[in-house]
């Protein structure tokens, strides 16, 4: 379940927001900052799937994270919200999409998911 805040914006969208955590809790700004260092460190190390823009397995074969650095407070809220978030690819992957600050890692979702 969604709560809209205003226009297309959920509460959900509302409280994982990096700007309104770091205006908060500026010691967070470096954590947001360190997960923009790993993302570039992963796209380097990874591998991409033939006939795909697909980043996901690492050069030793393993998956690669696609998203990492939710502080656990903000998790927890998230959680509580919308208890699906994390479960629901397509909700997961729509979240990510509004908030490029979590992703470390590329990856496509195929409409049959």
């Amino acid at each position: 379940m969604s709560f809209f805040i205003n226009g297309k914006e959920t509460e959900v969208d509302y409280i994982s927001d990096v700007d309104r955590i770091t205006e908060r809790l500026p010691r967070y700004q470096e954590h947001f900052e360190a997960i923009q260092e790993r993302s570039k460190v992963l796209a380097e190390c990874a591998l991409a799937k033939m006939n795909s823009q697909a980043v996901g397995m690492s050069r030793g074969g393993t998956m690669q994270q696609i998203a990492a650095g939710i502080p656990i407070s903000v998790w927890a809220t998230m959680h509580q919200i919308d208890p699906e978030l994390f479960l629901n690819k397509r909700k997961f992957y729509a979240w990510l999409a509004k908030h490029p600050e979590y992703r470390v890692g590329k990856t496509v979702i195929r409409s049959d998911s």
